[in-house]
């Protein structure tokens, strides 16, 4: 189970860093704001400054894999919800919430937006 775990929180972290567009030698690929986990990260210009592009994909997996554990959805992760969650990129930050769900759906092979993403871990055949 925790290889298909590892599969889809990859699938939807790569489709991600592919939205956001950063270069590939950007150490934080999926533009994050913060690093909660951490006792205190550095926090540059508004969003996090790992040490390295590994630890900031870790990071990005990591905030994943907690939305996936929550029941979240593609589009709640993604848009939010209003007055519990702000969104991964909110319309509020002029992302085109609709565009980047419909991107990394496509990428990521999740079939329906709207239900809660550990629907998409699926046993090994």
């Amino acid at each position: 189970m925790v290889a298909e775990v590892n599969d889809l929180v990859q699938r939807i972290v790569n489709a991600m860093i592919r939205q956001e567009g950063m270069s590939a030698d950007y150490a934080n690929p999926m533009n994050l704001r913060g690093a909660p986990w951490l006792s205190a990260p550095l926090i540059q210009n508004g969003f996090w400054k790992p040490v390295s592009r590994a630890v900031g994909v870790a990071g990005g997996a990591h905030l994943v894999a907690l939305h996936i554990a929550q029941g979240n959805s593609l589009t709640d992760f993604i848009a939010g919800h209003p007055g519990v969650y702000a969104g991964f990129a909110p319309g509020a930050d002029n992302n085109n919430t609709v565009t980047y769900i419909a991107d990394v759906k496509q990428w990521a092979g999740i079939p329906d937006e709207t239900l809660p993403l550990w629907n998409y871990i699926l046993p090994a055949a």
